[in-house]
């Protein structure tokens, strides 16, 4: 295995409170390998998921306005992503359904994952 040296990118902190406790649930950097191997694998499953035709939207009326929304494969994928992106989970919960139900902490925490990798870049630049 090859290391790359002087290469800080591994976690951030995305900050929570849980159970009226402020916790801090540590999140791998989009450039590490675990993170871009799930980036990779919910990729595939989305794609997979078209070509199956198995729908990640659907078509809801809103008084009369035609929008999508997201079917509870597609919020599944994405709360496995995420899982896929957890260094430490300090809440005294399920991981996998905790993020389900709460798709907003699936979406903070991909896109801390994200943030954290264009910080090295900035950083570097």
């Amino acid at each position: 295995m090859i290391d790359i040296l002087d290469f800080d990118y591994d976690t951030a902190n995305l900050f929570v409170k849980a159970d009226g406790e402020d916790l801090t649930i540590k999140v791998k950097s989009a450039f590490t390998p675990d993170a871009i191997q799930a980036a990779q694998y919910f990729s595939m499953c989305c794609e997979a998921a078209k070509e199956q035709g198995i729908a990640l939207d659907e078509e809801v009326d809103n008084f009369g306005v035609k929008v999508s929304k997201q079917t509870e494969t597609y919020q599944k994928l994405v709360a496995h992503y995420a899982d896929k992106l957890i260094a430490d989970w300090p809440i005294d919960a399920p991981v996998f359904e905790s993020l389900f139900d709460n798709q907003s902490l699936s979406w903070s925490i991909i896109r801390k994952s994200d943030e954290r990798a264009k910080e090295f870049i900035a950083k570097k630049s």
